[in-house]
């Protein structure tokens, strides 16, 4: 129940947006840096709490309002409890396209990427420790709010479902999926 509040109050916080530039303008460089938690599901969901990371990207949004970005991060889920001191830790590499709706103050878009995942996990107990690291392809699809604080500099809330496609030695969900709930900011460089 607490986890469904705190998503809930995350996209209500995104229902203003920002106006970077209107669409009869040229197109604008955009940096975007944002904080995240995130909920595994499945058999994940059983072991691990919920995590922490963060993420950034570089991309180009062009007067039509659609961006094409490149971003990574770091998220990191830590064990629920037992033996062990276990974590589960994802850097993404991902090419995204996002396509922004309106010309009011509120814009929401809707988002889809695709590219890696550098999986790593750790486990130790009683001073003896093991990794496992693995690459994977990483899909994601969400939706998203902006909302302007300044000019050309606007907060932002998303939703994302991330299916990062682990093999059985990682995690024993195939394909392991993440519900991340990003808020951040976003600058455009004119």
């Amino acid at each position: 129940m607490k986890k469904i509040l705190i998503l809930s109050l995350m996209l209500m916080l995104g229902s203003v947006s920002f106006a970077m530039a209107d669409d009869t303008t040229g197109g604008a460089w955009v940096i975007q840096l944002n904080g995240d938690t995130g909920f595994a599901t499945g058999n994940l969901a059983k072991n691990v709490n919920q995590g922490w990371g963060g993420e950034g990207s570089i991309g180009y949004r062009f007067p039509s309002n659609i961006l094409l970005a490149v971003e990574s991060g770091f998220d990191t889920y830590s064990a629920k409890n037992g033996t062990f001191n276990a974590q589960w830790n994802m850097v993404p590499l991902i090419a995204k396209i996002q396509s922004c709706f309106g010309t009011g103050m509120v814009k929401p878009y809707l988002f889809v990427g695709g590219g890696l995942a550098f999986n790593s996990s750790t486990a130790s107990a009683f001073g003896v420790s093991g990794t496992t690291t693995e690459t994977d392809f990483l899909g994601e699809a969400g939706l998203g709010f902006d909302f302007a604080v300044a000019e050309n500099v606007a907060l932002f809330v998303q939703g994302k479902v991330e299916m990062d496609t682990t093999s059985k030695n990682y995690s024993s969900d195939v394909p392991t999926v993440l519900i991340p709930i990003n808020a951040g900011f976003k600058f455009a460089l004119n």
